[in-house]
């Protein structure tokens, strides 16, 4: 019983701890995303609970955590902040714990105001680019940028 085996005992004690909102949870391309309540930071925060066949061996889940371990702690204005994440949920899959984020996905943002004001469609993708160039300097690769993945906020009637 090394600390690694307390380790995933506290983790998965408080994952099922979470209370989740009453909002349920949305479906998202790796995994289905839900905001809970994080007593131990006292605020909402958005969970995705990555699909089992995300990670099937332990080479995918080894590496996850390193990818995880990466993100945490890093901040830029148009990154979302990865609080913590991992494997050790108790059930081997996947998670990561986030800010909560209102807002839709760019694929919802494009279908309902498709075509875009050409200043909004420059300000999304400078944005969009600026968060990745921030990651890139820390040596983070997202690898999986899509429509799907990238939220957005309207700020004095502007996306971001």
């Amino acid at each position: 019983m090394g600390s690694k085996h307390k380790r995933k005992e506290s983790i998965s004690a408080r994952l099922a701890l979470l209370k989740p909102d009453a909002e349920g949870s949305v479906r998202r391309e790796l995994g289905e995303e839900r905001v809970v309540e994080d007593d131990a930071r006292g605020q909402q925060v958005a969970m995705l609970r990555l699909h089992e066949a995300a990670l099937p061996n332990s080479k995918t889940r080894r590496s996850f955590d390193r990818q995880v371990k990466a993100v945490v702690g890093f901040e830029h204005l148009n990154v979302i902040p990865v609080l913590e994440g991992g494997t050790n949920d108790g059930e081997g899959r996947g998670f990561l714990i986030s800010a909560r984020v209102e807002g839709p996905t760019l694929r919802e943002y494009l279908a309902e105001k498709a075509p875009l004001d050409p200043q909004d469609a420059i300000s999304i993708a400078v944005d969009l680019l600026n968060g990745l160039s921030a990651g890139h300097h820390r040596w983070l690769v997202h690898g999986g940028i899509s429509p799907d993945s990238v939220l957005i906020q309207v700020v004095d009637g502007r996306p971001q």
